[in-house]
Formats: structure tokens, C-alpha cells, sequence
């Protein structure tokens, strides 16, 4: 009986993809990017953390990795003349389509974490800031509460420190001296210490400070807003006192492309891995 012979499985060579769709890349990123997050348990105690998953590159930042490289290798090469002065500009184009490209799949990436962490601080803040006013008001009051009891000390020792001083002058010895060791003796309930618990509260003396005369502060304290100056030289700004502004070349590069075209979430002429291929193709 003749037996067939095992053929290999056909290739299916890699196709390039133009601009996948939104809803192409979500679906390939989401099962490029597994596995999810998950709770890790310590064997020994503490507490559980949250565990995410190592940030790799998607298929369009690898072969935008790709395509940097290629282009670094060339331009370390390259010696710009009237001759290759083309081909330099049109590498600077390949550059900043490529930027434009990496960025925005980086912002596909970062934003929707971004965002969802802003809404869990969100969430979080009311509980926040109750505890955080609940413990300064009551915090406080437990200083309001230690001052006037040290005021009250104070002057009650201060009063038998009188008497004891005027019985001692009457030649009164044991009354002075009585009156003089309930001056010394004598305490305020402090707040330092430790409760049943195992908690406790103490005091100590921390520096603060406050401004009394902004004109008096040395500049040395004081941090120039380089992003405020910017803009305002951008607006047309040409005096300010102590900066000079001037001109200065800047070379500008035009992608070619249209305003829609340029903020696309992936670049032009990219080979996606077969997976990802094979899920854009079903989109």
C-alpha cells in the first residue's frame, strides 16, 4: 500500500498592512498584551499587591524600532551635500512620521491607564479627604487641649510659688517647703504616650515658616518659569527685564500628510506578525 508523503504546512508569507483600523489594533494589542494584571499574595505575610504585566512593545513600536535603527545606522553615514541633500530631507520626513507614529501608539497604550487611574483617585479622594480633615481638626484639638493645661500648670505652680515664698518669709519653713514641692511636682495630662492598643501620640518641635515680606526674599529661593517666558516670547513678547530674546534657526519638517492622516495610530507600510495580520484582516 503506497503511503503519502507529508508535505510542510504552505507559508503564508507576512503581508503588509496599511493603517489598520482602531478596532484592528485594539483587538491585536489586547491579546498581544496578555497576560493581565493579577493579585500577588505574599508567602510570608503582608499584604497582597497588584501585579502588572511587563510593558512590551506592540507590533507597531518593533518595527517602528526597526525602522529607527535603519535610519540612525544611515544618517551616522551619511555626509550631507548638494547631492544627498534630498535624500537627507526625505530621511527627516521618514523621522518625523515615524515620531508621530511612535507617539501616537504610545498614547494608545498609556492614556486609557492614565485615565483610569485618575478615576480611581477620583473615587478615592472623598474618603481622603475626610480622613485627612478628620484628623486635623482632631489633632488640633488635642494641642488646643495640651496648651491650656500647660497654661494651667504653669500658673498654679506659679501661685503656690508665691505662697511658698510668703511662708517662708513668716518664717514658716514646713509650709514653705510643702508648698514649694507641690509647685515642682506638680504635671499636666500630656498626650505622650502609648495606649492599650499598642498606639500612642507624642510631640515634637518641627521648623515651619511663613512669608512676611515677599520683596525681602533672596532670589536664590526662587525658581524662573521657563514655560511662562516661552510662551509669552512665542506670543510676541520681544522685552523683558533680565532675558534676552532673540532668533535663532530652527529646521522644520513637513510630514506631507493631511491633518487626519498624520495623527493615524499607526504608521505606513508596517508588516504586522501573522497573528496580528490575521486578526486585522478579520476586522
Amino acid at each position: 500500500m503506497a503511503t503519502k508523503k507529508k508535505t510542510a504546512p504552505k507559508k503564508t508569507p507576512h503581508k503588509t498592512i496599511v493603517n489598520p483600523s482602531p478596532k484592528a489594533k485594539t483587538t491585536a494589542l489586547a491579546k498581544y498584551l496578555k497576560p493581565a494584571a493579577a493579585v500577588v499574595k505574599p508567602k510570608k505575610g503582608g499584604a497582597a499587591k497588584l501585579q502588572l504585566p511587563e510593558p512590551v512593545l506592540s507590533p507597531v513600536a518593533s518595527a517602528l524600532l526597526t525602522q529607527a535603527n535603519s535610519i540612525h545606522a544611515q544618517v551616522k553615514l551619511l555626509e550631507v551635500t548638494a547631492a544627498t541633500l534630498p535624500r537627507a530631507q526625505e530621511m527627516l520626513v521618514q523621522l518625523a512620521k515615524g515620531l508621530k507614529s511612535l507617539e501616537a501608539d504610545r498614547q494608545f497604550l498609556t492614556k486609557p491607564l492614565k485615565d483610569h487611574a485618575k478615576r480611581i483617585e477620583s473615587v478615592y479622594r472623598p474618603a481622603t479627604e475626610r480622613f485627612e480633615a478628620a484628623d486635623e481638626l482632631l489633632r488640633n484639638k488635642v494641642l488646643d487641649f495640651q496648651r491650656e493645661a500647660a497654661k494651667a500648670v504653669a500658673e498654679a505652680q506659679a501661685q503656690l510659688t508665691e505662697q511658698a515664698e510668703a511662708a517662708a518669709e513668716e518664717g514658716d519653713s514646713d509650709t514653705a517647703l510643702e508648698l514649694a514641692t507641690q509647685a515642682t511636682t506638680m504635671e499636666a495630662a500630656t498626650v505622650v504616650g502609648r495606649l492599650a492598643s499598642g498606639g500612642g501620640t507624642g510631640l515634637s518641635m518641627v521648623s515651619d515658616f511663613e512669608v512676611v515680606d515677599f520683596a525681602l526674599v533672596p532670589d536664590e529661593y526662587f525658581t524662573l518659569d521657563h514655560k511662562k517666558i516661552r510662551a509669552a516670547v512665542k506670543a510676541g513678547l520681544t522685552e523683558i527685564p533680565g532675558i534676552r530674546i532673540f532668533k535663532t534657526e530652527r529646521l522644520s519638517v513637513f510630514s506631507g500628510e493631511s491633518a487626519e492622516k498624520a495623527n493615524s495610530d499607526a504608521p505606513e507600510n508596517i508588516s504586522y506578525p501573522e497573528e496580528v495580520e490575521r486578526i486585522s484582516s478579520e476586522a
